[in-house]
């Protein structure tokens, strides 16, 4: 493929898909150098069909293959402003690490977290940052990421999913990314649809135009990876180990069937 090299923009095209076409194990190795890179700010991107399976490879490969580097996912689905973005950042944040209390009654990492939300103002992620706006009657738009900043730490990996979901306009959702790569120096991954998301910019602008959008992302994303797996490893991760109790040759008909289907969706 061709590589485009525009300021800190590296994105590499193949086909004029606009994506790397990789597997699994280098997208993670992808990942894992992006990781390490110091230098440069930037974020990356991990696109695919609907249903091809990108949030379960995030979720479970991915963050078994970098389990020393941390990985908190967010799902931007209809946030419609950076302060319900920045709320679901908060809320992977807890989903990741409040894991109860301990045995014994000790105070568990969900009370310690809950309190450090306290502390720190964190519960400001949400909607109670819009009333801090309209009384004060001053701009707070920053003060989420801020937060962000507080409790992301520089070794960790921001995950970013559901992206063309999100009902915030690009200026403001790129702009909100680029903040936090360049500066609060932080890793993002964004996974997403790319091509539904181009088709839901519309002429109206109301969720911003395809040139705009064109703009923003070469500002902000470096490299862009197409995950495109195959039908039987997909089977095999997600049903393997039920498909295997039910039958010899379960598993190879399973996906058999979903093949026949030529169906981009696997879910």
């Amino acid at each position: 493929g061709s590589r485009l090299a525009i300021g800190k923009v590296r994105v590499e095209t193949d086909g004029g898909q606009g994506a790397t076409k990789v597997n699994e194990d280098d997208i993670i190795g992808v990942v894992r150098e992006y990781i390490e890179d110091k230098e440069n700010s930037y974020a990356l991107m991990l696109t695919g069909e609907w249903g091809c399976g990108k949030t379960y490879f995030v979720e479970h490969a991915l963050t078994e293959k970098l389990e020393e580097d941390p990985v908190v996912v967010a799902s931007a689905y209809g946030a419609k402003d950076l302060a319900e973005l920045c709320g679901a950042i908060e809320s992977g944040f807890i989903s990741k690490y409040a894991i109860g209390c301990a045995a014994g009654g000790e105070r568990g990492r969900w009370d310690s977290l809950v309190g450090f939300a306290k502390d720190t103002g964190i519960s400001f992620l949400g909607k109670k940052i819009r009333e801090l706006e309209k009384k004060a009657g001053v701009d707070l738009k920053m003060a989420p990421l801020n937060a962000v900043n507080l409790i992301i730490g520089p070794e960790t990996l921001l995950v970013i999913d559901d992206v063309e979901r999100c009902d915030m306009g690009i200026r403001e959702l790129l702009g909100a990314v680029d903040h936090l790569v360049v500066g609060c120096r932080k890793k993002v991954l964004l996974v997403c649809n790319e091509d539904e998301w181009r088709k839901g910019l519309g002429p109206k602008g109301e969720k911003g135009t395809t040139r705009e959008y064109e703009s923003l992302i070469e500002k902000t994303v470096w490299r862009k990876c197409r995950f495109r797996p195959s039908v039987g490893s997909v089977v095999e991760r997600v049903l393997g180990g039920v498909l295997g109790g039910i039958y010899p040759g379960a598993l190879e008909d399973a996906v058999s069937a979903i093949e026949g289907s030529e169906s981009p969706n696997l879910r």
